[in-house]
């Protein structure tokens, strides 16, 4: 328990999950492999998360004060950590201009997500915003960067065409990484109202917020179905698509009747990115 506590508490366990979907991408949805582009995404994924804890004191103190105080005394060195291992990686990524645009934009999502950097109108002021604190923004602009950077990264790399099996994973994986933020922030709500932070959860209330994650988990389903049946995606396509979005939906379920112990959240909230990177290995 000690062991997986200090996985969650260092986000070891993100940039590992992360790190293991860009890798199986690459063998089995491109045949293809590159030991830097793994290492990379595992460094630039604790990276963003590492920064956000470091700018996110005060609301994290209150929702979780153990991850904090471990922050509050390591968290300058975690960080350097995963900066050092991000670099390093990109040393041995020789790459065309694209893939270099696509890296420096992960990198500075990561920073005006925690910084107030980003331009943003409220009551009729134009202000500068952290990311995470413009409602709804804050969700979609990590479900797409995480989508794009474990899914379409390799492919960018690779300097290869995804077909319509993998953008309708893309999609799921984008959706189903909606609803984990969704239930982070319904999770997170006192500690996001005592910091002024809005969020879908702090505005919909805990009920609304759970009842717009079961309808997006439905979503990506619903498509795979119509799309197989035109013959758009194969079955192992759809089979994928349904155990991530059947995987999220019992975590969710679960957390909505009896509630993880708080320090395994994080943890719960991310073991469809396990079962994502399993399932890859059924789609030949």
């Amino acid at each position: 328990m000690k062991l997986l506590s200090f996985l969650i508490k260092t986000h070891l366990h993100l940039s590992l999950a992360h790190a293991l979907l860009i890798h199986c991408v690459m063998v089995v949805l491109l045949g293809q492999y590159n030991w830097a582009l793994t290492l990379f995404l595992f460094g630039i994924t604790g990276f963003v998360y590492s920064l956000n804890s470091l700018k996110d004191q005060s609301e994290d103190q209150i929702n979780v004060p153990q991850r904090q105080n471990l922050f509050n005394k390591f968290g300058r060195l975690i960080l350097s950590f995963y900066t050092i291992t991000a670099l390093f990686a990109l040393l041995f990524l020789v790459a065309d201009i694209q893939f270099l645009i696509a890296v420096a934009a992960i990198f500075v999502i990561g920073i005006i997500y925690s910084f107030p950097l980003f331009p943003w109108i409220q009551n009729g002021k134009l202000r500068l915003f952290r990311l995470k604190e413009i409602i709804i923004a804050k969700n979609f602009v990590t479900s797409i960067s995480v989508a794009y950077y474990v899914f379409l990264l390799p492919f960018t790399y690779f300097r290869q065409v995804p077909d319509v099996s993998v953008w309708m994973i893309v999609l799921t994986f984008m959706i189903i990484t909606t609803v984990s933020t969704i239930i982070c922030d319904i999770r997170d709500i006192s500690g996001d109202r005592e910091a002024g932070i809005r969020t879908i959860a702090t505005e919909l209330g805990r009920k609304k917020s759970l009842n717009l994650c079961y309808g997006l988990i439905s979503i990506p389903i619903f498509i795979s179905l119509v799309f197989t049946s035109l013959d758009m995606i194969s079955v192992n396509g759809f089979w994928i698509i349904f155990v991530i979005s059947a995987t999220q939906l019992s975590v969710l379920i679960y957390d909505h009747f009896f509630r993880f112990r708080r320090e395994f959240q994080g943890f719960a909230s991310e073991i469809f990115a396990y079962v994502t990177a399993l399932s890859l290995f059924l789609y030949v």
